[in-house]
């Protein structure tokens, strides 16, 4: 196992800067998730630690050491591909072996290892294959036991499951995760998915334009989002956004209604904020017991739960709320709204960064 130090890292394309002051420890043995949108440098990040891409400032140090300069074999690493990147010529037992061939290990002390990493893997009955020959999933899993094989002390992966269906893909979520808690390896994991982050991670990265935006646990992030662009991006359905004035009493008037926070706003705190909710802590409810009254545009019906989109207040946007179970509102009703109020986040209205998470606002105990 390797621990990775991060320390202001920065990396420029010629004169655009795709990564600015990075700053992450990897504990040894831990499982941590880069998450952002498309073109945010996540995948870039896994890059240099990789050894792929050169630092432009900072310093990458594993287990100590000033690793700016070492290759990619020097620093320990596998790393996973998008793409797979199987040898189309060879069969799976030969990709797998290839890298330790390369490095001129024993044939015995090779087979043995590929052996013991297709049983962990259950790829005996694909041994003799070609890619061509195999489904996504295997081809990911064959290029998962590829890099096991070598047994690096920090393991790569970068968007591994976007290629496959939605089953596969929840499948193969499993398997990483069992993978992970079997070889209790380093691993770095880049995704734009936040689900996979948020099952996956010990910790979760969130990054926005080569910055990061906010370090924490899946739960962390989940409930006390720094910034209003964490709270989007975090959660599906997002989470709902309604500009707020706050009263004295500690009501806040939001289109098409008003809700009454549980604890003290304080005298510091601006008067216009954006409130924000998540789906699951809204319901709908009859207009007379409503927080909130406005018009549905669409139910989803997904079986075990749905989501329910209501216009309010002459907002563009409609309001999500997901409830359990299955519902009877449909398009055209008009229905009531009631909301969590304790469970509510207040954002600056210009800035966006949090000015009380939602335990600010805590039921009385």
């Amino acid at each position: 196992m390797s621990k990775l130090e991060l320390l202001n890292i920065s990396k420029d394309f010629g004169t655009v800067r795709v990564v600015h002051d990075f700053t992450l420890t990897v504990e040894e043995g831990e499982f941590v998730v880069l998450v952002g949108p498309s073109g945010c440098g996540k995948s870039t990040m896994l890059r240099i630690v990789a050894g792929l891409e050169d630092i432009t400032s900072g310093e990458l140090r594993i287990d100590g050491h000033l690793a700016n300069e070492w290759t990619p074999v020097k620093r320990g690493v596998s790393m996973v591909f998008q793409s797979y990147a199987l040898y189309p010529n060879m069969t799976v037992a030969k990709n797998m072996a290839f890298g330790l061939e390369q490095a001129r290990l024993p044939r015995k002390e090779i087979r043995k290892r590929v052996a013991a990493v297709a049983e962990t893997l259950k790829l005996e009955p694909l041994m003799n294959r070609r890619p061509s020959q195999l489904s996504g999933g295997q081809s990911q899993r064959v290029a998962i036991g590829r890099a096991i094989v070598r047994d690096p002390g920090v393991f790569l992966f970068d968007e591994p499951l976007s290629n496959l269906d939605a089953e596969l893909r929840v499948h193969m979520r499993v398997e990483l995760a069992a993978l992970h808690q079997r070889l209790q390896k380093t691993m770095i994991y880049v995704t734009h998915d936040q689900v996979e982050a948020m099952t996956l991670a010990d910790r979760i990265v969130v990054i926005n334009a080569g910055r990061i935006e906010q370090i924490g646990t899946p739960l962390e992030i989940y409930n006390s989002p720094r910034n209003m662009f964490v709270a989007r991006f975090v959660g599906s359905p997002r989470m709902n956004f309604f500009p707020g004035k706050l009263g004295s009493d500690a009501r806040v008037q939001i289109p098409g209604g008003q809700i009454r926070l549980s604890g003290d706003v304080g005298e510091h705190m601006p008067r216009e904020v954006i409130v924000g909710i998540r789906p699951e802590h809204l319901e709908v409810c009859s207009t007379d017991d409503a927080d909130i009254v406005g018009e549905v545009t669409l139910s989803e019906q997904l079986g075990g739960e749905s989501n329910v989109y209501v216009l309010i207040g002459g907002e563009p946007e409609p309001v999500i709320i997901r409830q359990p179970g299955q519902t009877t509102a449909k398009a055209g009703d008009a229905v009531g709204v009631r909301a969590s109020a304790h469970l509510a986040h207040l954002f600056h209205k210009d800035t966006g960064a949090c000015l009380a998470p939602s335990d600010s606002f805590a039921e009385p105990r």
